[in-house]
């Protein structure tokens, strides 16, 4: 009996075991069931906020690519106008360089007027001996004086303000090889001479008074000289090696050549720059104030600028319209304000440049025939024409 009742009693908690055990799980479940619902919730509102989020997204960037859109549009606009402003501003600079041009020329041209120039033809008479310029070559201005090398002579004259003769270089007896010849001069700060000699292919370099203080003496195998500057304390020559038989360009050996005053040998150039082609026979070499150095390069009937160094700057005469240089043209000179004057031998004429090789005028058409040899100062300009024993002076 007494086991019976122990047994009922067990069954009882074991039931009631069971039932606590549901209730909790129920109860476990509920909150579950609660929580998944809040989550459930939250994600739809999660989900809603990134849909609102992705539209206002959308929405953002169409608006972006619509302003974007405005914004080029607007920009091509704004460089297409700009762009035409430029165009217009463009040809409007042009017209004025052109009206500019033009007023430059109706007054520059008047330069070349035959009336507007005054002529001096000077004879070269010596007041002692009695001589007349033969065969007159290369020729300076001075200070006050002209300075002439009177080569069929033998000598160098120097000319007063009146063109009389002052002194006379040139009186060399027995010290060459052969008669004196001059054929261009330069003189020096110091008031040296510096004297190319043709027939002796020498630089003579002496005071106004003929008394020597050096002789420069150039290579053997130059078979012609052409032209002398100087440029500071140095000394530029034009020469070749071959004969002055400019219809066979291809045996030329033309050069430019520096030395020191002194007569140091330091560097040349054959004119060979950037397929240019090399010198056919460099007639002409003049500097400017800025040392730039001039050569006429005749075969090529054009200009050729070096720097000091003799390094290639830029070349001139060849295109210009009006100021072309047309044939095998002489020598060519500068004046104070680095303006550039080329004989023009075949049109009977004087051109006129900027150091830049901007043509601005001729000058002396009908004036002068066949000029070679130029020099300027000033107001003035002495012409010496081929074959004439006497030199034109021009001035204004």
């Amino acid at each position: 009996m007494v086991r019976g009742r122990v047994n009922s009693s067990s069954q009882t908690e074991q039931r009631q075991s069971t039932e606590d055990i549901q209730s909790k799980s129920e109860m476990e479940r509920e909150t579950l069931e609660s929580q998944l619902k809040e989550a459930k919730e939250e994600k739809g509102t999660l989900k809603e906020r990134c849909e609102e989020l992705t539209q206002k997204l959308d929405s953002t960037e169409q608006s972006l690519v619509s302003q974007r859109i405005g914004n080029s549009m607007e920009r091509e606009k704004l460089q297409s106008e700009l762009e035409q402003n430029q165009k217009l501003i463009k040809e409007l600079q042009d017209k004025v360089a052109a009206l500019e041009h033009q007023l430059e020329q109706s007054d520059l041209k008047k330069q070349g007027k035959k009336g507007d120039w005054s002529m001096t033809l000077v004879n070269g008479q010596h007041q002692d001996q009695g001589q007349k310029f033969k065969s007159p070559r290369g020729l300076a201005f001075h200070r006050d004086k002209l300075v002439v090398c009177d080569s069929g002579n033998n000598i160098v004259q120097i000319l007063n303000k009146d063109y009389t003769c002052d002194k006379v270089i040139g009186s060399f007896d027995g010290q060459f090889a052969k008669p004196f010849r001059p054929l261009s001069v330069a003189i020096s700060h110091f008031n040296h001479y510096f004297i190319l000699d043709d027939a002796n292919k020498q630089i003579v370099v002496c005071d106004e008074n003929g008394k020597i203080i050096q002789i420069i003496t150039l290579p053997e195998n130059i078979k012609v000289v052409c032209d002398i500057a100087l440029m500071d304390d140095f000394v530029l020559v034009t020469l070749s090696l071959t004969s002055l038989d400019i219809t066979r360009p291809e045996d030329r050996d033309d050069r430019l050549v520096k030395y020191t005053q002194s007569g140091e040998y330091l560097a040349e150039v054959n004119g060979q720059i950037r397929g240019q082609g090399q010198f056919k026979w460099p007639v002409s070499v003049v500097v400017n104030s800025n040392n730039v150095i001039m050569v006429y390069d005749s075969g090529n009937r054009c200009i050729k600028c070096f720097d000091s160094d003799l390094n290639f700057l830029h070349q001139f005469g060849q295109s210009q319209l009006s100021g072309s240089i047309v044939g095998y043209t002489g020598y060519i000179a500068v004046d104070e304000d680095d303006n550039v004057y080329v004989c023009n031998y075949f049109s009977d004429r004087i051109l006129k440049y900027r150091c830049d090789g901007k043509w601005i005028c001729n000058l002396l058409e009908g004036n002068v025939r066949s000029p070679w040899y130029i020099a300027v100062m000033g107001d003035k300009i002495g012409v010496v024409e081929w074959n004439s024993d006497q030199i034109k002076v021009f001035s204004k």
